[in-house]
């Protein structure tokens, strides 16, 4: 009948509490990479907003993080009444033709939509090489 071994699993303990530890600095990258992203999708919105006076682009407000459940929950917007006409298109003010609309955000919405991965990918490659680099 074969004997069991015996195992020191103390290393295995340590490296356990190291990645505890690393709890808040997940977090920390996890909030850094929402904020890059949205960073980026409201430079390329502004980027396509028209100007005539300025304030439909000066106008573009980012909410701050908020958490829900496993989600993470960011607003973009902009508050001026004709934001969303100049957004999806308006009817023009005698009513018998169309101003089709610019589409500022939704195209860049897209844009981050495909940019995101790599973002992400990169972060989540930083943060692992140094959650994996601890003193014994």
């Amino acid at each position: 009948m074969t004997r069991m071994g015996n195992c020191d699993f103390s290393e295995l303990r340590k490296f356990a509490k190291h990645l505890e530890k690393q709890e808040a600095k997940a977090k920390a990258m996890i909030e850094r990479c929402i904020n890059d992203l949205v960073a980026e999708m409201l430079a390329r919105t502004k980027d396509r907003t028209p100007v005539d006076s300025g304030d439909l682009r000066r106008a573009w407000t980012v909410s701050s993080i908020k958490r829900i459940g496993k989600y993470y929950k960011i607003v973009i917007s902009n508050n001026l009444e004709y934001g969303a006409y100049v957004e999806y298109g308006h009817r023009t003010s005698n009513h018998k033709g169309w101003v089709p609309g610019k589409f500022m955000m939704t195209v860049s919405a897209k844009e981050i939509d495909s940019l995101a991965p790599a973002v992400i990918e990169r972060r989540i490659k930083a943060f692992l090489n140094q959650v994996m680099q601890y003193d014994k």
